[in-house]
């Protein structure tokens, strides 16, 4: 994988061994995929990435293909990202509610005006039936023929009422 002061691209992942102290986190990143290009954010998990919920971004052509794995059961959630043009760089704000049985995840577009569950592209509650939560604290991102520029975590954007 190369890497510089701005950004990592190529193949390989990165774990960030400083856990995460709270279940429920929000994670963004920016970047850009290579046509069969994937990156895949790996949240909640252990120190190899595993055990954790895995939201991988795949570009085909201009197309974005977008999966969930939690529990090693994978679900298609591409319908959600039919309007976004794979072939251009990529921004995303993901919610995973790790406290919840199962977990809620949310996804919006970074350039939202309001995190709330009418604007995201995808909610977990409304759009497919997940089991399970991940077992860690850890995370990171898994990249193939893919360029992360930018990526931090903060506090979940959306709460509950």
């Amino acid at each position: 994988m190369e890497h510089s002061t701005s950004q990592v691209a190529g193949v390989g992942s990165i774990a960030i061994l400083d856990p995460t102290s709270e279940k429920d986190n929000s994670y963004s990143w920016m970047g850009s995929l290579k046509d069969g290009g994937k990156i895949a954010l790996v949240a909640n998990a252990d120190t190899s990435l595993e055990n954790g919920i895995k939201i991988e971004f795949e570009r085909l052509g201009s197309v974005l293909h977008v999966s969930i794995e939690v529990n090693q059961q994978k679900h298609d959630i591409s319908n959600a990202f039919e309007s976004i043009d794979a072939g251009e760089d990529l921004s995303f704000q993901l919610d995973i509610h790790n406290s919840e049985q199962p977990a809620h995840i949310l996804i919006w577009e970074s350039d939202v005006s309001s995190f709330d569950e009418d604007s995201a592209l995808f909610n977990s509650e409304d759009d497919v039936s997940l089991e399970g939560i991940g077992s860690g604290n850890i995370w990171g991102f898994a990249l193939s023929n893919a360029t992360l520029s930018s990526t931090s975590v903060s506090e979940v954007k959306f709460e509950e009422e």
